[in-house]
Formats: C-alpha cells, sequence, structure tokens
C-alpha cells in the first residue's frame, strides 16, 4: 500500500515506518462515521472480497482521465504491491494518508501517483504530467486559470530528476494540496467539509429562516472543535468569501479530528429530547439547516439529533428552542404494566396528528384520546384542535387512553402492576429468597404457590420488599443474540465460560465470520494449529447462528488438546491459564508475518525521549509485521523502572501483554478464618472473620472472637464442618488447632451448656439425695420417685397412683414398665438409698440426614445439643424437636410427623440394639434418666431422620461484617506501587531493586484477571474478598502514574480514550481442589445474560448486585471508543 512511500530515506523529517508497522497510526485517525462511508463505497465496487482495477477505475473516476500507466501505479499504491487486487484494509489505509495525514504524507502520495517507474525520482515526462494534473485541479472558475507557479520551472533549474524533498518543499508553499488532492477523494477531506458548511451557511444568510421549516441544533463546545480541525478561523470570513483566496497557493495543515457529535451535554438527563433550561444560541449552541445536520451525521455519527421547528411570534420569523413535551402515559392493552415515553411536539400540530403519531410508536391500533394533567384537573384534548390552543408548560403529563363504550374517561393509576399472575417471582422466606408462582392477586395481597412445597404464600401488596421477579431468568426459546448455551462434556466449565466471553468481545467476534480460516489456509499450510483457528471460527458462527438452545464443542476439544496435550482428560483446570494460552495460538497463527519479536524490551543509559520512542517502536512492530489482530485488539503495553538500592543503577523494560494479571490487596495475616456461629435453641446463626497469624496465642483469637460476639467463649465448642458433617468437637487449646485443613472445611463455634448449674436453670434440678425420714412410706404421693427392685436390679421408680395400699410405679427406663408393690414391701426404698446418681452434663452432635434405599445423605447445618443425665429421655427429643423447628416453617411443617431420631455409635452400631447393619432405632419419649450416656456420650450422635429433605432450610446468615471490601482501583494500585524485588543488578551484583510497573498503552479490549489465588506459608489459598468494579465508565487514566486525564472531544484528546464499559465476566465458585466456572455476558441489546455451560439465563434483576460479587475472577472491557484501525480490520463487507 502507499503507506510505504510516506517519506524517502534522506528526508529530514522523521522517516516512515514498515507499511505494517505504521499501518494503525494511520487508520485510528478515521472516525467510525468516515469507516462506514469507506466500507458502503468500497462493498459497491469491490469482487471476491476486494477491488480489481475495473472496480478500482469506477471508485474514482477521475482516475479515468490519466494514463493507462498513471492509473496503474496510482492502483499499485493502493493494493501495497503484495496482491492482485486491493483489500479493504490497504484501501483505508492509503485513503487515510492522503485526506487525514501530514502534508509531508499527501505530498507522497501525490508524488508517488506521477513516478511511474517508482525510482524515486520525477522524470521531465512525468513532472509534465503531475503539472498538467495541478493546472488542471487548481485552476479559479473566475479565470480558468492556475493561480499557481509552473512546476516546470523547478526542473528547469535542475540538471537531473526532481527528487522528493525537493517536490515536496515546493509544494507546501506554492500550492494547495487540498486542492491537488481533492479529484482522489471518497470522502470529504477536512477543508472540503469546511467549504460545505461555509455554503450552507450563506445560504441561510441569504434565505433566512423559513416558517414551519425543521432546523437543527449542535453543541457549540463539538462545533468549536470542528472549527479547530478544519482550521475554519485561519483567516477572516471576508477573505472566505473572495474565491480566489479560497484557492489560495498555500497548504493547509488541519488541527485534530474531533469525535462523534455528543449533543448529550446539552440536553436534560431526566428527558434526553428537552434542552438544559437557560441556554443561549451561539453561547451553548449553533442553528444548523437540515442538511447541514444529515452531512455532519454522515461524517461524524453521534447525536443525539435536536430537531426544532422555524415559528413566527409578533412577526419575526425564529426558531423555537423550549417547544412543549408530552410526557405519555399509556398501556398497550388493559393487562399489560403502564409504561411511558416523552414526545416532540410543535405548537402548529393538531392533537388528532399527535395521537396517530403516538399510535405508530408504540404500535397500537384503536380508537384513542389524548388527556392532559392539569393540577389537580383532566382535561380531554379536542383532536381538531392545535396544540397552542392549550395553555402548556415545557413538560407536560398527559395520558393516552382508548375510548370505552361508555365513552368515560378511564385514568391511568400511576402505581405501575408489578406482577401478574403465573409470573415466576422469588419470596422471602427464613431470611432467604425462594422461588415460586404468582397464582393470583387481590386488592391486597399476592399468593404464592411455593416450588418446594405443596401450601401458598401470602405477600402484603403493602410488603412488596418481600416479592421480586427471579434474578436469572431460565431461556426456554432463542429470542437473543448469542444466547446459546455450550455443554460440559467432563469438567469444561472452564473452557465454556471463556468460549462464551469471546463470542461476545466486540471486534473479535466480528473479525471471525467464516473467511479468517480461508484466507489462512491459503498462506499456511503445514500448521497443525490452523484448525484451532478455524474451529474457534466454527464455535463462533454456530453460537451466532444455530436455532439450538445447547451445542457441543467437541470438535474445538479435540483440535485444541491435540496442540496443547495438557488439557487433556477431562481434569479440573483453570479458565484464565486457558484463556492465555487460547489468546496465544491465536495470535501465533493470525500473525501478519514470522518476523522475530521479542515482547520483553530491556533499555538502559538512554534519554527519556530516545527511551519512549524505542518504546513506540516496539509496540509499533507488535501491532504491525509482528502483531496479528489479537494483539492489536486486546495488547497493551507496560513500563517496568528497576532502580539498585545499592548503585542507582536504573533500568527500564517495556513489555507487551494481552491481559492484566492483578493483586488483590489483602491484610498480610498468615490466616484468617470465618467462624460460624450457632446458639443454642436460637435461628440467630453469625458468621465472623477472624485473622490471626501462626504465632499468635490462642487467646488472641479468643479474645478477637468475643470482641465480635455477645455469646462468652467460655460457652463454646469448636468443629471443623464438611458437607454438613464433624468427625469430632473439640476446643482448641493452640492457634494451630483453628487452622481448617482446607478450603472445603469450615470453622463452627457452638454454644453448649457448661455447668449443673445452667442445667438445672433449663427447668429441672438434679434431686440430689435427702435425709431419709422415718415415715416416708406414708408421706408418699403421686409424681415422687422412689428406688424399686425390679428383676432383682433396683431401678428409679415413679409414683403414678396410690390406691389403698397399693402403689402403681412406673419405672423410669425406656419401656416405662408398670408394676405394683405395697406399701410395706422390702422391694422398695427411699429415693437413692439404693441407687447412685451420676449428674453430668452430656453433649450430642445432631446431624440433618436423610436415608435412601441404597445410600445416605447429610445436608444443612449440623448442630450439637447439651442436656444433664438427670433429664429424661422424653425430655431430649423435646430438645431436639425444638432445635429441628429451626430449620422449617412451622407453619407449614408438623415437625413430629416429618422427623425422627436415632442414637448411633461412632463406629456405625446403633446405640439401642447394638447392631452394626441397624438403620437406626427410633429414640423413645421415656421417663428414664439419661444416665445411661454418661460414660459413652463421646462416642455417640444424633441422626435426625427426616422423611423429605426440601422441608429443611438453613436459617439465613449473614456474611461477616469484617470481609474486606476493595475496588478495581485498588487493585491496579497496588498493582502499580512500588515494591522491592529480588533480582541480581548487572552493574554491582546487588540482588534488591527497587521496582514500579506502570501501564503505558491500553487496549481496546481489557481482559483483567484478578488474582484471586496465593501462596501463603507453602499452602495455596483462595481470596474471597469483593472487589467492587464498575459495569460502564471505568476510567483507566486514574491507574496510568503519567496519564493526564483528557476532557477535549477530539480523537486524540477525548476522555472515551480510557473509559471502558464492562461486557463479560468469568466466575469462579468453589475453592482450591475444585470449583466451577460460570460467567455474564452482555448481548448486543444491552441484555445481560448469565451461562451456567448449556444453561443460558437472563439477567432480569438487579444487574450489579448479580455481577459485582466475589465470584468475579476474570472481567472483560472494552474501550468505548474503539481504535479506527481495529475497527477496520475486523469490520464484515458482509
Amino acid at each position: 500500500m502507499g503507506i510505504s512511500c510516506i517519506a524517502s530515506k534522506k528526508s529530514k523529517e522523521k522517516p516512515p515506518l514498515t507499511p505494517r508497522d505504521s499501518e494503525h497510526a494511520l487508520l485510528d485517525r478515521f472516525g467510525s462515521a468516515q469507516i462506514q462511508m469507506l466500507r458502503t463505497k468500497f462493498k459497491e465496487y469491490e469482487h471476491n472480497g476486494g477491488l480489481d482495477i475495473a472496480g478500482f477505475k469506477k471508485l474514482m473516476p477521475y482516475i479515468s482521465k490519466l494514463p493507462n500507466d498513471i492509473i496503474e501505479n496510482a492502483f499499485n499504491i493502493f493494493r501495497a504491491y503484495t496482491r492482485d487486487r486491493i483489500t479493504w484494509m490497504h484501501f483505508c489505509a492509503t485513503v487515510s494518508q492522503y485526506i487525514l495525514g501530514s502534508r509531508q504524507e499527501k505530498c507522497r502520495f501525490l508524488y508517488d501517483v506521477f513516478d511511474k517507474k517508482q525510482r524515486g525520482l520525477l522524470s521531465k515526462d512525468e513532472l509534465a504530467l503531475l503539472n498538467r494534473h495541478l493546472a488542471e485541479v487548481l485552476k479559479t472558475p473566475t479565470s480558468g486559470k492556475s493561480n499557481t507557479k509552473n512546476l516546470l520551472n523547478l526542473h528547469a533549474n535542475q540538471a537531473n530528476a526532481i527528487k522528493f524533498n525537493e517536490f515536496r518543499d515546493w509544494a507546501i508553499e506554492n500550492i494547495d494540496l487540498h486542492k491537488a488532492l481533492q479529484p482522489f477523494e471518497i470522502i470529504p477531506s477536512a477543508i472540503t467539509e469546511k467549504e460545505i458548511y461555509i455554503k450552507y451557511r450563506e445560504e441561510v444568510k441569504s434565505k433566512g429562516l423559513i416558517l414551519g421549516e425543521t432546523y437543527y441544533i449542535i453543541s457549540l463546545n463539538w462545533i468549536e472543535a470542528w472549527k479547530n480541525y478544519v482550521r475554519f478561523d485561519s483567516f477572516d470570513e471576508d477573505d472566505m468569501n473572495d474565491v480566489s483566496n479560497r484557492h489560495r497557493s498555500t497548504s493547509f495543515k488541519s488541527g485534530a479530528r474531533p469525535i462523534e457529535i455528543n449533543n448529550s451535554v446539552i440536553l436534560d438527563p431526566d428527558c434526553n429530547i428537552k434542552l438544559l433550561s437557560n441556554l443561549r444560541e451561539n453561547i451553548n449552541f449553533v442553528i444548523l439547516c437540515k442538511q447541514a445536520w444529515v452531512d455532519f451525521s454522515k461524517w461524524y455519527g453521534g447525536g443525539p439529533e435536536i430537531p426544532r421547528e422555524a415559528i413566527k411570534e409578533s412577526d419575526i420569523i425564529s426558531v423555537d428552542i423550549y417547544p412543549p413535551i408530552l410526557k405519555v402515559f399509556y398501556k398497550k392493552n388493559l393487562s399489560s404494566s403502564k409504561e411511558s415515553l416523552f414526545m416532540l411536539t410543535t405548537r402548529s400540530q393538531t392533537v388528532n396528528n399527535i395521537i396517530e403519531e403516538l399510535k405508530k410508536k408504540v404500535e397500537i391500533e384503536g380508537e384513542y384520546f389524548l388527556v392532559l394533567q392539569s393540577g389537580t384537573e383532566y382535561i380531554e384534548l379536542n383532536p381538531e384542535s392545535l396544540l397552542n390552543s392549550y395553555k402548556l408548560s415545557e413538560i407536560n403529563i398527559c395520558r393516552f387512553e382508548l375510548k370505552s363504550e361508555n365513552k368515560e374517561l378511564s385514568i391511568i393509576d400511576e402505581e405501575t402492576i408489578k406482577f401478574s399472575v403465573d409470573d415466576q417471582v422469588e419470596y422471602k422466606e427464613n431470611g432467604y429468597w425462594m422461588s415460586g408462582t404468582v397464582q393470583s392477586i387481590s386488592q391486597t395481597e399476592y399468593i404464592i404457590g411455593a416450588s418446594w412445597h405443596k401450601h401458598t404464600i401470602t405477600i402484603k401488596k403493602n410488603d412488596i420488599s418481600s416479592l421480586r421477579k427471579p434474578p436469572l431468568f431460565l431461556l426456554s426459546t432463542k429470542n437473543i443474540l448469542l444466547s446459546t448455551g455450550i455443554a460440559n462434556i467432563g469438567n469444561t466449565c472452564y473452557m465454556n465460560s471463556i468460549l462464551q466471553c469471546i463470542a461476545h468481545s466486540p471486534l473479535i467476534n466480528q473479525y471471525f465470520t467464516g473467511q479468517v480460516y480461508l484466507d489462512l489456509k491459503r498462506r499456511h499450510t503445514q500448521s497443525l494449529k490452523l484448525k484451532i483457528v478455524e474451529e474457534v471460527e466454527n464455535l463462533l458462527n454456530e453460537l451466532r447462528t444455530t436455532k439450538e438452545l445447547k451445542i457441543r464443542p467437541d470438535r474445538f476439544y479435540v483440535e485444541f488438546t491435540k496442540v496443547y496435550k495438557q488439557f487433556q482428560g477431562f481434569e479440573q483446570h483453570d479458565s484464565h491459564e486457558f484463556l492465555g494460552i487460547l489468546l496465544n495460538s491465536l495470535h501465533d497463527d493470525l500473525k501478519y508475518s514470522q518476523v522475530s519479536f521479542d515482547q520483553t524490551l530491556t533499555l538502559k543509559g538512554i534519554s527519556h525521549d530516545e527511551e519512549r520512542k524505542k518504546s513506540q517502536e516496539q509496540w509499533d512492530k507488535y501491532r504491525g509485521q509482528a502483531g496479528s489482530v489479537i494483539s492489536a485488539i486486546c495488547g497493551g503495553q507496560t513500563r517496568n523502572c528497576l532502580v539498585c538500592k545499592n548503585c542507582s543503577e536504573k533500568s527500564t523494560i517495556f513489555e507487551v501483554f494481552t491481559d492484566f494479571s492483578i493483586p488483590i490487596p489483602i491484610k498480610q495475616y498468615d490466616n484468617s478464618a470465618i467462624v460460624v456461629l450457632i446458639p443454642m435453641q436460637s435461628k440467630n446463626f453469625q458468621k465472623v472473620l477472624i485473622n490471626f497469624n501462626r504465632n499468635d496465642d490462642i487467646e488472641a483469637f479468643y479474645s478477637d472472637l468475643q470482641n465480635k460476639i455477645s455469646i462468652p467463649v467460655q460457652k463454646l465448642v469448636f468443629a471443623f464442618v464438611r458437607k454438613s458433617y464433624f468427625d469430632e468437637y473439640f476446643k482448641p487449646m493452640k492457634i494451630d488447632e483453628v487452622i481448617p485443613p482446607d478450603e472445603n472445611h469450615v470453622l463452627y463455634a457452638y454454644e453448649v451448656i457448661n455447668t449443673i448449674d445452667e442445667a438445672e436453670s433449663m427447668g429441672k434440678q438434679t434431686l440430689a439425695p435427702k435425709h431419709k425420714p422415718s415415715n416416708w412410706r406414708f408421706a408418699l404421693k403421686k409424681g415422687d420417685l422412689l428406688d424399686v427392685k425390679f428383676k432383682g436390679i433396683w431401678k428409679v421408680g415413679r409414683v403414678n397412683d396410690i390406691i389403698h395400699n397399693t402403689i402403681e410405679i412406673e419405672i423410669q427406663n425406656r419401656h416405662g414398665k408398670i408394676i405394683y408393690k405395697k406399701l410395706d414391701s422390702e422391694d422398695i426404698n427411699f429415693y437413692r438409698q439404693k441407687t447412685e446418681s451420676c449428674n453430668k452434663i452430656i453433649i450430642l452432635p445432631v446431624f440433618h440426614y436423610k436415608a435412601y434405599r441404597t445410600s445416605q445423605k447429610f445436608f444443612a447445618t449440623p448442630l450439637i445439643v447439651s442436656i444433664g443425665t438427670w433429664y429424661s429421655w422424653k425430655d431430649l427429643v423435646k430438645l431436639l424437636y425444638n432445635v429441628c423447628e429451626l430449620f422449617v416453617d412451622k407453619k407449614k411443617v408438623v415437625i413430629k410427623k416429618r422427623v425422627q431420631f436415632h442414637l448411633f455409635h461412632k463406629s456405625g452400631r446403633c446405640v439401642e440394639c447394638k447392631k452394626k447393619n441397624c438403620r437406626g432405632c427410633v429414640i423413645e419419649s421415656s421417663l428414664e434418666n439419661l444416665e445411661s450416656l454418661a460414660e459413652i456420650y463421646d462416642d455417640i450422635y444424633v441422626l435426625a431422620n427426616w422423611a423429605e429433605e426440601y422441608v429443611v432450610r438453613d436459617p439465613y446468615i449473614e456474611d461477616p461484617d469484617g470481609t474486606e471490601v476493595c475496588t478495581i482501583f485498588d487493585c491496579f494500585t497496588k498493582y502499580t506501587e512500588q515494591e522491592t524485588v529480588e533480582i541480581i543488578c548487572e552493574n554491582c551484583k546487588n540482588t534488591t531493586l527497587d521496582s514500579q510497573v506502570e501501564i503505558w498503552i491500553l487496549p481496546d479490549i481489557l481482559i483483567i484477571h484478578l488474582k484471586r489465588f496465593s501462596f501463603k506459608n507453602g499452602r495455596l489459598l483462595k481470596i474471597n474478598h469483593l472487589v467492587r468494579f464498575p459495569l460502564i465508565g471505568l476510567d483507566m487514566s486514574l491507574c496510568m502514574l503519567n496519564s493526564k486525564k483528557r476532557q477535549g472531544v477530539t480523537m486524540k484528546s477525548t476522555k472515551e480514550n480510557c473509559l471502558y464499559d464492562l461486557y463479560a465476566v468469568v466466575n469462579h465458585t468453589g475453592g482450591i481442589s475444585g470449583g466451577h466456572y460460570t460467567s455474564f455476558c452482555k448481548a448486543d441489546d444491552e441484555k445481560w445474560l448469565f451461562f451456567d455451560d448449556e444453561r443460558v439465563f437472563q439477567v432480569v434483576g438487579n444487574i450489579e448486585e448479580e455481577i459485582v460479587t466475589k465470584k468475579a475472577y476474570i472481567l472483560f472491557y472494552r474501550r468505548q471508543r474503539f481504535g479506527s484501525g481495529n475497527v477496520v480490520k475486523t469490520i464484515s463487507l458482509y
């Protein structure tokens, strides 16, 4: 392409880069609207993906007037001497050279077109052709003659042909390069834009404003930037009116090109069609005629458009800057929710015209009328009347109503109906959001059918905070583009989550449209890795076009694992590792050439300016000959300054990258533990975060814990819970004992009874032996305890009744045997005269359990109960029922019908029948005390065997207040802060250097990897801290040490160059040893989707709450303003 001919080697100006290296710099000068204009023109004449010489002539009609060898030369410049036709990319880059390039670049293009032999010299004949061209295009309309000096005079003073430097110096001084190149213009240059604008402005001045015509308002701030670009005020307006001055013989140097039009700065944020109050023409905005606005929109894009009508007031025609605006409330049908829109009107409109326009906008039919709200009154507007016949303000509230048969007004209530019958909803129960369906709606409440039991839930309308739409809605139809799931073919969630993010990556998705692999195959025939490119392209196209809800990634997986064998098999892998390898693989195969390139550049002993130059060369090469579309889109550059602490030797390392791996700043503790506190017989479960170091005393742990809870730590026992089960409980005596063995174990703290006094306070005294009265037999009464001999063994009995001289006694054992004894029988004795008392506190683990035919399952939070041995089995069962009631809704679940209790030894034997294969004898509610457990309670546990698992719900536990929260900017601050590193200094051999990393250049697609895994004390740990990150407007200028925050509106100065919007997130749930990857992706219609392998959900809840979580692992951001070079390289012509 002609880029290789920007300057000769002997030029004193900055030498050009190689063709590939300079390509991005040229293409980035375009705006998005210019690219669209070029795309339209190129597509009109291209054939088989490019322009042949016939299409080239049609695209540039002026070319046909030139000699064939000049035409062929121009064609060769455009096609970059590489192929038989002009490619889309070379076409854009060459046009940018002479439309937006410097005066040197313009001169070079003009010179090379007429250098037929391409030897860097213009012969006399070539010079004559160029002179004839200049004479034709530079002649003035009045005289028909060129007012430029004859180019042949320059040759007359030279013995040989003209060199480029000589032509350049002459051209800049003597000719208008814009006019000289105007015949080659495909899109308007800066000068052409200015001339067109002046023409329109002069027409408006001469004709004046026309009543009823529509004019357009544009931000003065943007117009001023545009005027600077076209050098609008470089000479007086009177000179511009002089035609001869418009074609003066001096060259033109344009300013920085503005970004797309941005009128939002002058619009009310609450009403996007209303101007901010008190704005004035030529101070805040400029008024354009319709055609001027159309051209500016075509050249630059953006908006929004602000149309205003010319009206007549007091015999003066002016533009109605603040016309009446209607805020219209309407319903599409009786069962739908109320909606609203703003509508711009003109004072000359009839009401009927507005009604018809509204019907088109909201796509409804029928006989409607408009109702204007004026204070507390409602006025039906006459369809035949003019709008200006009513007293209107700037914004007017209206109702758009369907006429009923009785023609009565049906004013829509302001309250929006949130839910309808059969809506999928979530309701709050026990602190958790549960799923259900709206079964019916009354005037005051919603009746919800619960999904997990047969009962209904009633939610009062005044308690609407307890009802919501599900934040994730499972898609069952393909009504959203790229909403296809990817099947998990064996622990491939790490792969699926990344592929979904790649599929939703702008530019990359546009690039892989079916032609990439075929083009590569023509250039490479041997690479096995090319199959990866093919399968990536196939997979992305299948996701884009399939009508199925899911696809299988088998072909991609097979080809990828042929090359990268570490991913073979179905082991779990890290998604960030996979992303890095995939991007590097695509980059290697898509490289423009195989030139050598070192991603790391080390510089020493050079000036700052020289350092910048060298780093720029590395960057240009990374995006140029040594680059690919991947490096162009995802590539960035960092600068790392290393200074020796001993000799102050300085070295600078520039490195290119495709993603950032940034640390999560946390306080430096050796360990931390989430302690789950379970109080006795209370739902107030609590999580607390305790940070500690290995050399801390256990008392420091207890002290920190005590400061965060109300229960005395002396009343706690601890257990490591995993999968709703623990092996043992304990009292920690050393700090090492509270460190979980792995991330799957969680430390629980249980409140228990420690003393006899505490146990007695629960309602039953120990009934210690008293002095034996002499007449104790005759003092017995119903309910008293006594000792009784039963089957030769003294037992405790309870007096049930005394009839005459006979006592009915219930033996206090499991079976509660009833016997009868005479008052004077020797088989009875005073209480505790023949039996012994063992008053202890027993502690029993309780596990929720469901027995199936061939298996068993533990679930929910395990518990620990404590009770005195003098309490009965009936008391224990009652206690167990009480603690199990914490896990159910007592209004809907009768606890005694849903759960039974069994007592097991740790060896697996049933405590009751002592059989190992027993599935559990039910604990009976007998009056026998628990003394039989006094010696064995350390080795037994209780199973709460539930009839249905679904009725059990853990009490809600809030995350600990002490959980650390940071922002993405905290992470980047940590990433760029100065630190000491252990590297050997080449100068003095010292091993400690100061290192500081700086973000130097940002990519269009910014991939941020949060380093959630780190090593501590030889162990790999996961960091579960919440990192807050913005969904829109991540300002990366705040993270660049030497960056100045930009606020201009030109291509170079716009703040949007450093602003990024989130479009995808990879999540990781689980820990070090295992987990699961999912992803959030933003679809083209701005809807957020949640991908869990083959299942796809639409996010309908609070977007930020769903996405910004502790699970976020990899963030994908897109620059608000893409580099035009990347847009050109990835845009599809089809």
